[in-house]
């Protein structure tokens, strides 16, 4: 991986360094790190593995293994299909991969 010197939009390409790319995604950095260190960026894919007790009778455990895309709603980061921030997760949450890289992991979110 090279160290990124110089940064520039020319016209619709992206110039880093003396590299010129027509096509590119820029990824947002949530700022936050999995249960392994990985940091996790808008359109990663990450795996939640959790057991809570059940709401619905307040006994009993309910298992939660399952992927989901992290998107940016209403000014927060937070997995698809919820409202709830990603920090709530970190412990039992873990990056398997994105969506313009692994577009076959997103059969399972």
């Amino acid at each position: 991986m090279d160290d990124v010197v110089q940064l520039d939009w020319w016209y619709d390409d992206l110039r880093v360094n003396d590299d010129t790319f027509s096509d590119y995604v820029v990824m947002q950095s949530t700022g936050l790190h999995d249960k392994n260190g990985v940091e996790i960026f808008e359109g990663d894919i990450v795996n939640v593995d959790r057991t809570f007790r059940n709401p619905m009778t307040g006994s009993g455990t309910l298992t939660l293994n399952k992927n989901f895309e992290v998107v940016f709603i209403n000014g927060m980061f937070t997995r698809d299909g919820t409202s709830m921030g990603l920090s709530k997760d970190l412990k039992c949450l873990t990056v398997v991969g994105d969506v313009y890289q692994n577009p076959e992991l997103l059969e399972d979110v």
